[in-house]
């Protein structure tokens, strides 16, 4: 239950920040050459920002946590490499030395197009941020965190978007974007 707990905190810090910050959206070019490429990705490229995700937490490293969420939402102004360095001690005083984090998407079910409207919503009202979500999913990950001394697995919903092309992990649920509107 410790990993429930520390990942738990880490999304509820993760939603306050976007929810307390306000950003500012950078111009995006919205040619159709840029859009071909866009669309031409991956079907699997939504599992990079949860790769990113956990991988950085494994590292300690907060540019490569960073990696799964969108600029507009300004997380580098709060998540620091210290902070990672941190989070990292922590698993090492609960698990021990040597810590690996493994995951594994076991379903995946798509957002619903007006779903995709809302969190558009949200990001405009919340995040200032004027960006076109054209897909999502929300994933059941199990994550096993293991150290040395001991391990840990566990499950928990993530939610994936597609914003401007780009996959992004986004810390909160469509009912909470909801709430916020």
């Amino acid at each position: 239950m410790k990993l429930k707990k520390l990942l738990s905190v880490v999304a509820i810090m993760l939603v306050l920040i976007v929810t307390l910050t306000g950003c500012e959206f950078f111009e995006k070019d919205e040619s159709e050459s840029k859009e071909e490429t866009k669309t031409s990705q991956s079907s699997k490229d939504y599992e990079k920002p949860i790769k990113n995700f956990f991988e950085g937490m494994e590292k300690g490293s907060a540019k490569t946590y960073l990696k799964a969420f969108p600029e507009f939402a300004k997380m580098d102004t709060v998540i620091k490499e210290e902070t990672l360095e941190e989070m990292l001690e922590e698993f090492e005083e609960e698990y021990g030395k040597n810590i690996k984090i493994t995951y594994e998407i076991e379903d995946k079910e798509e957002v619903e197009e007006e779903d995709l409207e809302t969190m558009e919503k949200y990001f405009s009202k919340q995040l200032k941020a004027d960006v076109k979500v054209t897909k999502g999913y929300k994933l059941d990950v199990e994550a096993k965190i293991k150290g040395d001394d001991d391990e840990e697995v566990d499950s928990q919903e993530m939610y994936v978007y597609e914003i401007d092309g780009e996959w992004y992990y986004i810390p909160v649920t469509i009912e909470k974007a909801e709430s916020y509107l």
